[in-house]
């Protein structure tokens, strides 16, 4: 049994984006919630992703509940006055045991220094000095495991008490999508699969070429009856667009109720209850892939020069895929920004996986029910 005293009341958890980092951060805090549910947990991020960390569940293991996974969830919007010292003030007026910052930068680290809690850790991402495919015989911990670890390093006891199985799964918590939400979000023929065209601006390098989504979407149209929905945020809305001009001609977009471009049009909420309803979601190592796990449903992860051993896709074997470039090919994983390779090899591991490939993986997996 713990001492009480080894044993924190209340955590702040700072982590202000992206959503696939919030995503793997907050499954390292439901395995804390499932050893330790009496914690009060509370989370600092930014307005945007608000509403997704309050949808957060977990399973009360006594009970078999789902209750909220934080107490309460609070803001810095930088785009009021004096942000950083409203964020300041209601840090310091909740007196936390332990602050944890999951979002290294000087205004952070500054918060944790200046907010009156008892303990405060910083997260220092685990970084492996070896790149290629001699990283990939290295032992490697998830995202989940990594966010964890300031946790523990405050509270080295809490470590006996955590579920290690549970832990190694990478079980993404539960999203309680509200009716609200899936009603919000359009009305769409089932079934259809969910293509995640792209992977935000800061590492387009993660993402599937354009010109590959093309093929597969023609592929899907002509040789089954799923509908296609396209999703992304305002950095895709140009490339789905793209998409609907190439396709046009092959197979008569306008005219063709089974694609669907919502890229840019949903909510963070929409968007999770159009994953949650998908018969198959697929796409890069990028946030809504990642919030898919979320849910029972089928994922397809095309992966290039990130580790899946570090951000594989969460939940269990049976719903997930990951397509990974041919082992012969020496440089991935990278996990650059960009891509060194010469023109004529340039993102080579984002083009091994071929359409027809793809499509013969995506066509199996639904097979399987």
């Amino acid at each position: 049994m713990l001492q009480a005293s080894n044993i924190p009341q209340s955590i702040l958890i700072i982590r202000l984006g992206a959503m696939g980092d919030l995503v793997h951060a907050a499954s390292a805090i439901q395995v804390l919630k499932q050893a330790h549910p009496e914690l009060a947990i509370d989370w600092l991020t930014t307005p945007f992703y608000k509403p997704l960390l309050e949808a957060f569940r977990y399973r009360h293991e006594a009970s078999g509940e789902l209750l909220p996974l934080f107490r309460s969830v609070f803001c810095y919007d930088k785009s009021e006055n004096n942000a950083w010292r409203k964020a300041l003030d209601d840090i310091r007026k909740r007196r936390y045991d332990a602050l944890v910052n999951l979002h290294p930068s000087f205004k952070t680290r500054l918060l944790s220094f200046l907010s009156g809690a008892v303990k405060h850790a910083t997260y220092q991402k685990q970084k492996l000095s070896i790149q290629g495919e001699g990283q990939r015989e290295l032992p490697r911990r998830h995202a989940v495991s990594d966010f964890l670890q300031p946790v523990l390093a405050l509270y080295p006891d809490l470590a006996t008490s955590i579920n290690a199985t549970f832990l190694e799964t990478h079980w993404p918590p539960v999203l309680a999508v509200s009716e609200l939400d899936s009603a919000k979000a359009p009305s769409l023929k089932k079934p259809y699969i969910a293509l995640i065209i792209g992977v935000g601006g800061k590492r387009a390098n993660r993402g599937w070429p354009l010109e590959n989504f093309e093929a597969l979407i023609t592929l899907i149209l002509a040789k089954t009856e799923l509908a296609v929905v396209l999703v992304g945020g305002p950095e895709e809305k140009a490339s789905a667009a793209s998409l609907e001009k190439a396709l046009r001609g092959a197979v008569s977009v306008e005219t063709n109720p089974r694609l669907h471009n919502l890229c840019d049009k949903l909510s963070l909420l929409e968007t999770a209850s159009l994953l949650q309803g998908a018969s198959l979601v697929l796409g890069g190592d990028t946030g809504p892939l990642h919030l898919a796990s979320c849910f029972d449903v089928p994922i397809i992860a095309l992966f290039g020069p990130t580790s899946i051993k570090r951000t594989g896709a969460l939940g269990p074997e049976t719903k997930r895929l990951h397509l990974l470039p041919d082992e012969n090919l020496a440089c991935w994983p990278c996990e650059q920004p960009t891509c060194h390779l010469p023109a004529d090899q340039h993102l080579a591991c984002m083009h091994e996986n071929a359409p027809e490939a793809v499509f013969k993986a995506l066509a199996a997996k639904l097979s399987e029910g």
